[in-house]
C-alpha cells in the first residue's frame, strides 16, 4: 500500500497542472465563492469596499474565496453575517426567506394537525355533556 503523501509527491513532480487542478478542486465551493461576490457587490458596490467596511486588509482579500480556492469557513461566516449577507444563500443558494417561508408552511401545518386534535376532543366532550345533561 502507497501511503497518500507520496502520491502527492509524484503527482506533484510529474503532473504539476494535474496536481494544482486537484488542490484546487479540494478546497472550496467555486457556487459559493460566485454568490458571494453576488452578495458583496450588491451590497456594497465592490470588494474592495466590502473588505474596508468589515475592517479587512483590501478587495484582494476575498480573491481566494471567489475563485473556490479556499472554503468560506466559520469566522468568515461570521464575519458576513455581522455585515447583514445571507450566509445561507452564499453557502448553499438557499435565501433566507424561502427557509423562513418552508419553517411558516411546517408550523402552520403543525397548528392544523392540533386544532384537529382539539377539535375531536372538544367534539368528544359535547358527546359525554350531552348524554350527562340527558341522564339527570
Amino acid at each position: 500500500m502507497v501511503h497518500p503523501i507520496y502520491l502527492y509527491y509524484y503527482l506533484f513532480l510529474y503532473f504539476p497542472t494535474y496536481f494544482s487542478i486537484i488542490m484546487i478542486m479540494s478546497h472550496g465551493d467555486v457556487e459559493a465563492g460566485r454568490r458571494l461576490e453576488e452578495e458583496l457587490i450588491k451590497k456594497y458596490g465592490s470588494k474592495k469596499a466590502a473588505a474596508e467596511a468589515m475592517g479587512l486588509k483590501d478587495g484582494s482579500y476575498w480573491t481566494t474565496y471567489l475563485k473556490g480556492r479556499n472554503k468560506i469557513g466559520g469566522i468568515l461566516q461570521k464575519k458576513l453575517m455581522d455585515a447583514g449577507l445571507d450566509v445561507g444563500y452564499i453557502m448553499k443558494g438557499v435565501r433566507a426567506a424561502a427557509t423562513e417561508s418552508a419553517a411558516a408552511t411546517l408550523s402552520l401545518e403543525q397548528l392544523r394537525i392540533k386544532m384537529k386534535a382539539m377539535s375531536s376532543d372538544l367534539d368528544y366532550m359535547a358527546d359525554i355533556i350531552e348524554k350527562l345533561s340527558k341522564s339527570k
